[in-house]
């Protein structure tokens, strides 16, 4: 029960219905499940109460699961899942103040991002790339002041690109 991190990822041949497992360890920090044939589209609500995570890495076999799951680790620093979501993304997510890290490409995720993406003043790297966003981006991302790359390549988003340039931090 005192496990901290597990990380099988690139086991291709491990499977099971992996989250079914990890709710066993509630002191569970940081979780990788890159690769393998586990089953990813039965999250129990129990794997909410694993509220020390601070880094998940998920990919999976264009499952449909919803990012709100994903939304009660108030300790959440880094979050890397493809091929995983779909739907859009919920309010709850910006209320993951401590994200430095949003990799979430190669999902079905849809609708647009949230002003709220201000909220995340953590943020120092955006990956989007691949979804089915749409809408503008929002000018309220000048908010996520640490921010240093922004990749949104490979969606539907329209209108004007707000004016990143007081972004400091952000690598041209």
């Amino acid at each position: 029960n005192s496990l901290k991190v597990f990380n099988v990822s690139g086991n291709i041949s491990l499977s099971g219905d992996i989250f079914q497992i990890i709710v066993n360890w509630p002191l569970l920090e940081r979780l990788g499940l890159f690769s393998g044939q586990f089953t990813t589209n039965n999250i129990p609500s129990s794997f909410r109460e694993l509220t020390n995570l601070k880094e998940i890495g998920v990919a999976g076999n264009n499952s449909s699961n919803s990012l709100a799951d994903f939304c009660g680790f108030s300790q959440l620093q880094s979050i890397r899942v493809y091929k995983f979501f779909s739907g859009e993304i919920p309010a709850c997510f910006y209320d993951l103040k401590e994200l430095e890290t949003v990799d979430l490409s190669f999902n079905n995720l849809t609708g647009n991002v949230s002003n709220n993406i201000g909220n995340l003043t953590n943020l120092i790297n955006l990956r989007l790339d691949d979804n089915a966003l749409e809408g503008e981006l929002p000018a309220n991302i000048i908010q996520c002041n640490k921010l240093e790359s922004i990749a949104i390549r490979d969606n539907q988003f329209t209108g004007v690109l707000p004016d990143l340039s007081s972004l400091n931090t952000l690598e041209w």
